[in-house]
């Protein structure tokens, strides 16, 4: 097929001007060539620059942490107000880690195995918001348990009961835990009824959710209800001095003799 004149492309000026024209495009690609690998190069450094520093903060953070528990272990003969001083280390290693170090729960952890309560709730915490997990949980909400930091507490057993919403020990204890305060009782009575659902009928584990009911229904006026609860109680399980002063604490509120049921006799201490 014949093409039209007027569509042919306009040929180059001179033979001499298509040479240099093909030359120049030649000679930009190996000059962006040249300054790719260049840049190249330079992102290459800074990334193993980061990388060191990287490394290096890491095992800086290992460094601080491995002082402040130093600290902890030493105790007043570190210092004075050796708490503090170890809570900086803490806190200067955990911004220092790298995300997957889990600093923050390595150190809560740490702290909460040695007693350190107080110290450890805080960094259970974080650690427990930034990686969640039902074991970390029951141990944050057992620290913070420990030093009366109630909020901390009901956070920690409300996350255990997210993550494992299946497990019948977070409900009892976030149940026991607002009943011991007085706080919260209709929905700490919902959340101990949720853990009996869910335990074998029966068991000693029941047994301790149905003292944790009784106390909530205590605390609520609901004595005759609570005596009732009490009664689902195992035996064993009067030979816990907690167990025995709420059973004392119904029979009182009850307002009549002791309502020792015969099961029971034989487990109640004498009287001092």
């Amino acid at each position: 097929m014949n093409t039209p004149l007027s569509q042919h492309p306009d040929p180059p000026a001179s033979t001499a001007d298509a040479t240099v024209s093909g030359g120049l495009n030649r000679l930009t690609i190996v000059h962006l060539l040249v300054v790719g690998i260049a840049i190249g190069a330079v992102i290459a450094a800074f990334a193993s620059v980061e990388r060191r520093d990287a490394i290096s903060l890491s095992q800086t953070a290992e460094a601080d942490a491995w002082t402040g528990m130093r600290i902890v272990e030493q105790g007043a003969s570190a210092a004075e107000d050796y708490e503090a001083l170890a809570r900086q280390h803490f806190d200067a290693a955990v911004a220092r880690a790298r995300p997957g170090q889990r600093m923050a729960e390595r150190i809560g952890v740490w702290l909460a195995e040695r007693g350190q309560f107080g110290l450890a709730t805080p960094y259970l915490l974080q650690g427990l918001r930034q990686s969640p997990g039902y074991d970390l949980a029951l141990t944050a909400a057992s620290a913070a348990s420990a030093v009366g930091d109630s909020a901390a507490t009901t956070e920690a057993y409300t996350m255990a009961i997210q993550l494992r919403p299946d497990s019948p020990l977070a409900y009892n204890n976030l149940a026991y835990h607002y009943a011991v305060r007085g706080v919260r009782l209709p929905e700490a009575e919902r959340l101990v009824q949720r853990a009996l659902q869910l335990v074998a009928p029966g068991s000693l584990e029941a047994s301790s959710y149905w003292d944790t009911l009784a106390w909530v229904l205590y605390k609520q006026g609901r004595f005759a209800e609570a005596w009732q609860a009490m009664a689902n109680v195992d035996p064993l399980f009067f030979s816990d001095p907690v167990v025995v002063d709420h059973l004392r604490a119904i029979e009182d509120a009850l307002r009549g003799p002791p309502m020792i049921a015969p099961e029971f006799e034989g487990f109640r201490p004498e009287e001092d």
